[in-house]
């Protein structure tokens, strides 16, 4: 039986098995991980490692790192490591490893987002492609029919249009680099399907879709201002007479702020709805897990990457 995780007919694969072997199909895809003197961090990678979808950079406290291998059985993955004297040094070395193209992936070890994220927008030496990175999360959600994206809960605190422009297309550009195909289903959404020009988000949303109706977002339908029960719930859709393509069905959900986006992400977490997540719309994709980030999701993340570059 396909997993509920992949179960979606915009998509290449449809069991984790596929993604798998999609992440096989070429080579070792080496990822750098300051930073990387973390028991689940490393388990994921060693995981990853022993399955021939990635070959690491351990960067950070090379005592620390070599303990952790002997304790995990895999004393090989010292040949790995990159000695670093501080968080500062590791983050700015990975990123140079990416820079440099030494290294395909970047992952986010035992560090702050904040110190992790700094040499990655360096205009000289950084990761960025345009002048926009954002986040993109996936969700398994129970009581969902297929799986769910979510941009942006992570990067972009207060995103004005041009912010949320670029971030669709971080998100989309993703999702076919990773299978999707057809027409990717976008909600863009508010808390009502009007606009109101006491409530900017519906504004914006608006703007989207107009954007899309003139051809700025191919192969996607974009709708909003929408709520999210008339995005993904087809007994609201039903019970509102509301009328989309996208409604009760989208693929991608677009969120007004950092706050809401947050708060729905954490939310489903705590619903225990299983989730992978990766910064997008820079050279490589990089792994933004917070340090609480089970080893399963750091391994499916990990995967996920790798199968967008195969």
């Amino acid at each position: 039986m396909a997993s509920p995780l992949l179960r979606c007919k915009q998509m290449a694969f449809n069991t984790i098995d596929e993604i798998l072997s999609r992440a096989r199909s070429g080579r070792r895809r080496k990822v750098a991980i300051p930073a990387a003197a973390d028991m689940h961090t490393l388990e994921a990678v060693i995981r990853a490692h022993s399955e021939g979808i990635i070959e690491p950079y351990l960067i950070g406290d090379r005592d620390r790192i070599a303990a952790l291998l002997d304790e995990l059985h895999h004393p090989e993955l010292k040949n790995c490591v990159v000695p670093s004297a501080s968080d500062e040094e590791s983050a700015a070395k990975a990123v140079d490893l990416c820079f440099r193209g030494k290294a395909q992936l970047l992952m986010k070890g035992k560090l702050d987002s904040s110190v992790f994220l700094r040499p990655v927008m360096s205009s000289k030496t950084g990761l960025r492609k345009g002048e926009t990175l954002s986040h993109l999360a996936f969700f398994e959600i129970p009581t969902y029919h297929k799986l769910l994206a979510i941009t942006d809960s992570a990067v972009l605190i207060k995103p004005d249009l041009n912010m949320k422009k670029a971030m669709l297309e971080n998100a989309l550009s993703f999702m076919r680099d990773c299978g999707y195909e057809g027409d990717i289903k976008v909600a863009v959404l508010a808390a009502i399907e009007n606009v109101n020009s006491k409530m900017p988000e519906t504004e914006d949303a608006a703007a989207l879709k107009a954007m899309a109706a003139r051809g700025a977002f191919p192969r996607a339908i974009v709708e909003g201002p929408i709520s999210l029960d008339l995005a993904t719930n087809p007994s609201a859709v039903e019970a509102k007479g509301y009328k989309s393509p996208v409604a009760g069905d989208a693929d991608l959900l677009v969120l007004p702020d950092i706050a809401a986006a947050n708060i729905l992400v954490k939310s489903l977490k705590f619903a225990k709805a299983k989730s992978l997540g990766c910064v997008t719309g820079g050279t490589v994709p990089i792994a933004l897990s917070s340090r609480g980030t089970t080893v399963e999701s750091k391994y499916l993340t990990l995967v996920f990457m790798a199968a967008s570059l195969s």
